[in-house]
């Protein structure tokens, strides 16, 4: 795997999420035994760690929730085969729901870092910060 390759993976993901891809339309860019740690923050406050079954489930819902989503790379480190990324998110509700609204808009600060093997995401870790809503 090479530097490059890693970011690009998760420059895909972020394009593919935009494009309103998830589920099993993005599977093949994670590795079977992917492990994705979300820290905590406003929208889950004790985070959580998932596989593969759980990561898919989660982008589907996440989609069916969103109106459009952004992902804007404002900057991007490689250290073998390892990325990390700043990337501001933004994104507009679908429905209302909890404490949301439709066409409300999101937008979160976010640290991404990155380890890809085998040509597909095998670690993905996140510190997303929103801004109040």
């Amino acid at each position: 795997m090479t530097n490059y390759s890693t970011l690009a993976l998760v420059r895909e993901l972020h394009r593919a999420l935009e494009a309103g891809r998830s589920g099993k339309d993005i599977r093949s860019l994670f590795h079977e035994d992917v492990e994705m740690i979300e820290h905590p923050n406003a929208l889950k406050p004790h985070g959580g760690v998932f596989g593969v079954e759980q990561l898919i489930a989660s982008s589907a819902a996440g989609v069916e929730m969103l109106l459009s989503q952004t992902f804007q790379e404002l900057s991007a480190v490689v250290d073998g085969g390892h990325a990390a990324l700043r990337v501001r998110w933004q994104g507009v509700v679908a429905v209302d729901a909890g404490p949301f609204e439709a066409g409300q808009e999101l937008t979160a600060h976010v640290a991404q870092f990155a380890t890809a093997v085998d040509g597909r995401i095998l670690r993905l870790e996140t510190y997303d910060c929103y801004e109040p809503f």
